[in-house]
């Protein structure tokens, strides 16, 4: 058998994985007696039925990969989307599962070992973070209508709990240290053990596998939405302009982003009685322009609005001055 014929045979072997996977997702999705009976059926199995779910959709994942290298032009988008496809299901069963320890060489799904790698992820995702498959995160209202890029690999939001112990700490939210990611699975150094790679789509670049190049997808706006999803800030704000002091207790400018100190700061500074949540739209229309993303960093100012405007100023002067002091305490960044 040529080359090109096994390429040919090994793509249809992934469409039939697909194609009976979700064949059995509409099976047992529906309403009414049929699917009462195929929901009954399932209850008998028990786990045993999720379990080879999970190995369907990774055995078509690892296939998949293993064909980016030698995949002919015109095949190409229908791999990339069948990779997608199936690492986006897979994850989506584990998500939730125990955080990922940072800089670990592996990690462990619902009894799945994984190789594990990590390319160039903000160093404040240590010492562990959890992860949420993008698509699966509700974009709010007010955070418009931002579309992800599309490409190779399955955008996702990763979370980490906020570090105590560096002056830099307090520059983050309360929420956590938020940031979006892409992750794939391909086929391991050891053959029993596949690789889960969870990449920084702007630091990466394009996948090369042979003659191949495959842009990244990616998606900057889940990572937020997630953050805000259980902050009090919409609250906080009109308790604030009343006098409320739990915004007081916040306040402070926050990086939503690692600091790069040759992109120029988008300090967005809300109103009265407001919150930072009401610069959610622009913040997103600059992470998801690639240009202005390259350029610029956005921080959040958080302040309680229940001062005169000369001393509400002061205040927020200091809380520029101690960020600058501790992200730049030298002055010559370019990003100043």
């Amino acid at each position: 058998m040529g080359s090109c014929s096994r390429i040919l045979w090994r793509l249809c072997v992934i469409v039939v994985i697909t194609v009976s996977l979700a064949g059995w997702h509409r099976a047992t999705s529906g309403s009414g007696p049929a699917a009462l009976e195929g929901h009954s059926g399932l209850r008998r199995q028990g786990e045993r039925t999720d379990v080879q779910l999970r190995k369907d959709w990774l055995r078509c994942a690892v296939l998949a990969s293993r064909l980016l290298s030698t995949v002919r032009q015109e095949y190409r988008d229908a791999l990339v989307s069948q990779a997608n496809r199936c690492t986006r299901r897979y994850l989506s069963s584990v998500d939730g599962e125990a955080p990922m320890a940072y800089g670990a060489p592996h990690v462990r799904f619902a009894g799945q070992d994984f190789e594990l790698e990590m390319r160039g992820l903000s160093p404040y995702l240590a010492p562990s973070f959890r992860f949420h498959v993008a698509s699966d995160v509700a974009i709010p209202s007010y955070q418009g209508n931002p579309r992800p890029q599309e490409g190779f690999g399955v955008p996702v939001a990763l979370w980490a709990e906020r570090c105590t112990d560096a002056p830099h700490c307090d520059l983050f939210p309360p929420e956590g240290v938020f940031r979006p990611a892409t992750a794939w699975i391909e086929a391991g150094n050891e053959s029993a053990r596949p690789r889960l790679v969870i990449a920084d789509a702007d630091r990466h670049g394009p996948l090369n596998r042979g003659d191949n190049s495959y842009p990244l997808a990616s998606d900057h706006a889940a990572f937020y939405a997630w953050g805000t999803r259980s902050s009090p800030l919409r609250r906080l704000g009109v308790y604030g302009l009343l006098g409320g002091r739990e915004v007081g207790r916040r306040a402070g400018l926050y990086l939503l982003g690692d600091y790069d100190p040759g992109k120029r700061p988008l300090i967005m500074i809300h109103g009265l009685g407001s919150n930072p949540l009401t610069w959610a739209k622009l913040s997103s229309a600059v992470w998801n322009d690639s240009e202005l993303r390259d350029r610029y960093q956005v921080w959040h100012m958080v302040y309680s609005t229940d001062a005169p405007l000369l001393v509400l100023r002061r205040r927020l002067q200091q809380h520029l001055d101690h960020a600058w002091g501790v992200l730049d305490p030298g002055g010559d960044d370019p990003a100043r």
